[in-house]
């Protein structure tokens, strides 16, 4: 089958590999659709631990595709039906899984990271963590259901409440799909900061407030939408530490701080500001299966149209691809690659 396997750093080829097969309690997916994420890119660079992601490796873990074998013992999926998976393996024995929470399991691993993924005709999955996707939903658009559920994720960790007002620092596709699923669930104001241009461009397509503070007064900016109380909560979706610190800077007092991207390098804490300011400070790591369904469920009523914000391009592409979304030259948001 042909598959976009990493090599090593800063090198993707595409390959003939052996098609793999499903085992007990396995399902074979036919890969249609999968996104590239920034987590893909650290991996491609070399920056993600060695340990776990080890070349020659098929990444690809936000993925849509068909069911086209089933292992010993599946029988709640036949072949053909529309799914997208949960990538997602836990233990089911540590603390967390065992406290109801498999995605901050002690030994958790990813398809795409630990495992061969889906930047492949065909990956192999657990059965349990696979869901169906509605026949209304595009393949290509079911790739970012993963992606959604990271959103979800946060709003939820954050106990969004009708009315409330938010601030996400960062417009990425990450922090676009928070601001998305935040006003969404009933957010009175939310404002996206943002400092590159083609990435603002896509927050206004998506119809949302933005700013650039290398262009605007950051702090005039947004006293003038959420008065001088500031908002009610921050989504940190930068990965910097100066969307940290903005966080940490505008929040109301007694407001909430979610940390949705991975923090690229170690951030000061100013303790004092998060004693005095009674703020609440809340990590916020992948997503729980009922993010995924409601991420589904999101797409599936027509609350959220994500077709904008991806576009599609061949596998063969894969080496220029990565190479453009690490430069930042391809002004390049959510790209999917199609297998179909």
């Amino acid at each position: 089958m042909k598959a976009a396997v990493w090599k090593d750093a800063g090198k993707i080829e595409i390959e003939e590999i052996p098609e793999p097969s499903p085992g007990k309690g396995e399902v074979l997916v036919r890969v249609r659709a999968a996104g590239i994420c920034g987590t893909d890119l650290a991996i491609y660079q070399g920056k993600f631990p060695k340990e776990r992601a080890v070349p020659p490796r098929v990444l690809g873990h936000e993925f849509s595709g068909e069911i086209a074998d089933v292992g010993a013992g599946v029988k709640e999926f036949r072949g053909g039906e529309r799914v997208v998976v949960d990538p997602l393996i836990s233990c089911g024995s540590c603390f967390a899984c065992s406290s109801g929470f498999p995605h901050v399991c002690a030994t958790l691993k990813i398809i795409g990271i630990d495992v061969d993924g889906a930047f492949a005709e065909y990956v192999v999955s657990p059965a349990d963590r696979v869901h169906l996707l509605p026949a209304r939903i595009p393949f290509e658009t079911g790739a970012a259901v993963e992606p959604l559920a990271v959103a979800v994720h946060a709003v939820r960790r954050s106990g969004l409440a009708v009315g409330d007002s938010a601030l996400v620092v960062g417009g990425g596709p990450i922090g676009i799909l928070v601001a998305l699923v935040t006003r969404a669930l009933g957010a009175q104001k939310v404002l996206v900061t943002e400092l590159q241009e083609y990435r603002l461009d896509m927050v206004k397509e998506m119809e949302l407030s933005s700013i650039n503070p290398l262009k605007e007064d950051l702090k005039r900016s947004i006293s003038a939408r959420f008065g001088l109380t500031g908002p009610d909560i921050v989504f940190e979706a930068s990965g910097t530490a100066a969307g940290f610190q903005q966080a940490i800077d505008f929040v109301r007092i007694r407001g909430s701080i979610v940390e949705v991207s991975l923090p690229k390098v170690k951030t000061d804490l100013d303790m004092r500001r998060v004693n005095f300011g009674e703020l609440t400070l809340l990590g916020s790591r992948v997503y729980s299966p009922i993010d995924i369904e409601s991420a589904i469920s999101f797409l599936a009523d027509g609350k959220l149209r994500l077709e904008s914000l991806l576009k599609t391009y061949p596998p063969e592409e894969s080496q220029v691809l990565f190479g453009a979304l690490v430069s930042g030259e391809g002004k390049l948001m959510k790209v999917i690659l199609n297998f179909s």
